[in-house]
């Protein structure tokens, strides 16, 4: 029997962690995240989909109304425009390129669905790792697999996001 060429990284994610780095290898925020680290979810099927939804977690970029779904007519499109902004959300097949136990490169792509249209058809290249950790504090540690997800940022640096398994 082939192994499952998705099998390493399959499952739901939670993001973790995201950092930028400059050219330096020094932090940086990313004026559509903010300041703190963004909320999202990343879920790869065993059978090569993936979905992923992000979201800035600054309230400084998040409306001050509170919006709901469906818009409402009392709702400002510039209260809207904050949540696009701040928003990223795309789906799609994906294709691991393991390169060893637990590390290579991953294509979210060609892209089916996104939230900026223009995105659509386009891959995105990411280098992946896979680890176990231990995380939380105060008596909640707990071990959790890990996929580490790094790309470049034109020039500008990479990012680097860890997602932690929740299913």
């Amino acid at each position: 029997m082939k192994p499952n060429p998705f099998a390493a990284i399959a499952g739901i994610y939670q993001l973790h962690n995201y950092t930028n780095y400059d050219q330096n290898n020094q932090p940086f925020n990313q004026p559509n995240w903010g300041t703190s680290t963004p909320e999202g979810i990343i879920n790869y099927s065993p059978t090569g989909f993936v979905s992923t939804v992000m979201r800035s977690s600054d309230p400084a970029l998040l409306p001050s109304s509170d919006l709901t779904y469906p818009p409402k007519a009392n709702q400002s499109d510039h209260d809207w425009t904050l949540i696009g902004r701040s928003t990223l959300a795309y789906a799609g097949p994906y294709t691991v390129h393991e390169v060893g136990k637990g590390y290579g490169w991953i294509e979210h792509g060609p892209l089916v669905f996104t939230h900026v249209p223009s995105m659509t058809g386009n891959s995105l290249f990411r280098n992946y790792s896979t680890s176990r950790e231990t995380l939380g504090e105060g008596g909640k540690e707990k071990k959790v697999v890990v996929i580490k997800l790094t790309f470049p940022l034109g020039g500008n640096g990479r990012s680097e996001l860890f997602w932690k398994k929740i299913d």
